[in-house]
């Protein structure tokens, strides 16, 4: 028995107070800026082999948001931190991240469930690389971490949604 517990379980713990009557949380996971497990690593490995690394995180980055606006919906969201991303079939909610309790704090932000055209991830080796496209055709990047995030299930759950 795990004593860790899934993503889905620590937001649905922690925002109860947040959901409208009758709503359910169906699918969560913790998101983080792009790269910020590659600036770990190249933190760690240090000089050229590290700016490497780093460097071409960011090309692939810049390639998986081609031809996406930078405005519109995805200029509201919070974005630069650990944030706590939440699906109900009628909306995304978006918490703030308590890295002392390493669950969901403050609600920053929601957007309708149909708002949300796609989600796309990418297995990398220590994190996913998730871009969400709206239907305004704007679009968010974040890296899930494997470890405290669940990008498969969150991907699947809009899916279901559409």
């Amino acid at each position: 028995m795990s004593l860790v517990l899934s993503p889905l379980k620590k937001v649905r713990k922690a925002v109860y107070q947040d959901l409208h009557p009758g709503e359910e949380i169906v699918a969560a996971t913790l998101v983080q800026p792009p790269g910020t497990m590659g600036r770990q690593v190249a933190g760690g490995v240090g000089g050229l082999a590290g700016a490497l690394v780093a460097g071409k995180a960011g090309k692939k980055r810049r390639e998986a948001l081609a031809g996406a606006d930078a405005a519109g919906i995805a200029a509201g969201l919070p974005a630069g931190a650990q944030l706590w991303l939440g699906l109900t079939p009628q909306r995304m909610l978006v918490w703030s991240h308590s890295l002392a309790k390493g669950k969901p704090k403050e609600l920053l932000a929601e957007l309708p469930i149909g708002q949300i055209a796609e989600c796309e991830i990418d297995r990398k080796r220590t994190t996913y690389a998730m871009v969400l496209r709206f239907a305004d055709n704007s679009a968010v990047d974040y890296e899930v971490p494997k470890v405290g995030g669940d990008a498969a299930g969150f991907r699947e759950a809009i899916a279901g949604m559409q």
